[in-house]
């Protein structure tokens, strides 16, 4: 026998459009909205502490004052405590989000906000940004620097811009602080990056200029890596040395705790290994997984920088991951390695 009884959100839409058993009136700009003191108490503990938690006036006379919410935007609140029901235009979605907010409607605010996001534009892009900081909406605000920051000279001749400098001069400040912090951040980026890049390339004429713009010569990139391991990692010594008497970390490590000797080891570098040797850098330092530069060369196969590093008196029984560089060798069938660490070719 079919079940000719609505679904609940079409239930809980009829009670409030009949407004039956209604006990509270919404007083908003432009209208009244009736509504039942239960259902806005369930879903918002600002108008619970208003209705039935507290002595208050409301609560007395079933009347709640909300002169700041036009009526429209009002009636799309209230219809989404009742049924869930997110509206669908764009047009209104500024406003809803402020009254969702006001009334602590979490998931309401967040897909407003998500709208927003949505229809982002040069045009709206500074009234976005003072609702984002207004309402804390991080993802909004950061959507909104960005565009801005993309051209900031075009957003601030737009009618969005002007209206906020007049009405929420304060904001717009904090605003343009933002950005200008945006545009900074994105300039060290590119520079960061120009400077690993030249390292890996051996490009010493650039490396210089990328310095000359205040870079720092051991900042880190992806994987916390500096130019200095990017160098070693290209292989080219001139770049290697310029780096280290410019003032690059011989010892720095980058997120596996790998020192430029550990990547230099890996790499089968072995003029770069000698000049980080040759400035300082600990032939047996252990990494992240403790493994010696020697270790990362015999798993590797790097048979010169295994004899380089034997030469220098590297310590040939550190045994990170539980094995010897031999062990490792041969574990990974470096025959070359094998030879030179158990003697049969000498070193």
């Amino acid at each position: 026998m079919a079940d000719n009884r609505g679904s609940l959100v079409d239930a809980m839409s009829e009670l409030l459009t009949s407004c039956t058993g209604a006990d509270v009136t919404l007083c908003v700009r432009g209208g009244e909205i009736k509504a039942h003191r239960l259902i806005l108490s369930a879903r918002s503990p600002v108008f619970a502490a208003m209705l039935l938690r507290h002595d208050t006036e409301e609560a007395a006379s079933g009347r709640v004052q909300i002169p700041d919410v036009e009526a429209a935007t009002m009636q799309q609140l209230v219809r989404y405590m009742y049924t869930d029901e997110v509206p669908e235009g764009k047009e209104s979605a500024a406003e809803l989000l402020a009254a969702a907010d006001k009334y602590d409607l979490p998931l309401l605010k967040e897909a407003c906000e998500d709208r927003l996001l949505q229809d982002l534009s040069a045009e709206n892009v500074a009234e976005c940004a003072v609702l984002a900081l207004q309402h804390c909406c991080s993802c909004l605000l950061d959507a909104a620097i960005e565009v801005i920051s993309e051209d900031p000279l075009e957003a601030r001749k737009t009618e969005g811009w002007r209206e906020g400098v007049a009405c929420c001069p304060q904001l717009m400040t904090e605003i343009s602080d933002l950005v200008e912090a945006e545009i900074s951040a994105a300039k060290e980026e590119a520079l960061k990056k120009w400077l690993h890049e030249a390292a890996e390339h051996g490009n010493v004429a650039e490396l210089a200029d990328v310095l000359a713009q205040g870079v720092d010569i051991n900042c880190r990139c992806e994987n916390g890596y500096t130019a200095l391991h990017k160098a070693a990692k290209g292989g080219d010594v001139l770049a290697v040395n310029w780096l280290l008497e410019a003032g690059a970390d011989v010892g720095a490590e980058n997120n596996w705790q790998q020192m430029p000797l550990h990547v230099a080891a890996g790499y089968g570098r072995q003029g770069v290994a000698m000049t980080l040797l040759f400035y300082g850098a600990d032939k047996d330092a252990w990494d992240g997984s403790g493994q010696t530069a020697l270790q990362v060369a015999a798993a590797c196969g790097e048979a010169a920088v295994v004899n380089l590093l034997l030469r220098l008196g590297a310590d040939r029984s550190a045994a990170g991951y539980g094995r010897t560089p031999l062990e490792l060798a041969q574990a990974y069938n470096r025959r070359p390695v094998i030879d030179i660490l158990s003697g049969i070719r000498p070193v």
